[in-house]
């Protein structure tokens, strides 16, 4: 049997990486995959099959000059960045990007620093229903738990 393939897209990855992601192949046996940046992500999400992607929602726009500008239109209007919502955004809102069948809200989750106050009803009306904030999910098994949940895989 394949193991299920997790996408994991945080910008803190090395530094949350054997504290997180651990679990998530010991525990479950799944294939973890990892990008750092917005454009690593999308690059990764238009190539692959996965059956869940977790995003942080304060990412960095990576080396691809799009991503920049979206960066720095951000900026200027005075808030963060966000490219996590705008990457969900580009895959899962009403106007999306050419992207791959299997993409579906039903195959994201969000785990950020955000609070939900701010970002979730973003979020929600993108169809995502597994949104967790980091600080409240911050000890080593949060990403497990964020995939259990997206999966259906919780225990009782």
């Amino acid at each position: 049997m394949t193991p299920k393939k997790v996408l994991w897209i945080e910008d803190g990855i090395y530094s949350e990486m054997r504290k997180h992601a651990s679990p998530v192949r010991i525990e479950l046996g799944y294939s973890l995959d990892i990008a750092e940046s917005a454009s690593e992500g999308l690059a990764k999400i238009l190539t692959s099959e996965y059956d869940l992607v977790v995003v942080d929602i304060r990412l960095p726009p990576g080396e691809d000059h799009e991503w920049k500008a979206i960066q720095r239109k951000h900026l200027a209007g005075g808030g963060p960045a966000r490219l996590g919502l705008t990457l969900l955004q580009k895959l899962l809102g009403e106007d999306p990007i050419e992207k791959p069948a299997w993409v579906d809200a039903s195959r994201f989750a969000v785990l950020t620093i955000e609070t939900y106050n701010n970002i979730g009803p973003a979020v929600r009306d993108l169809g995502i229903r597994v949104c967790h904030h980091k600080e409240r999910l911050s000890e080593p098994t949060a990403l497990l738990r964020v995939v259990k949940e997206a999966l259906g895989e919780e225990e009782s």
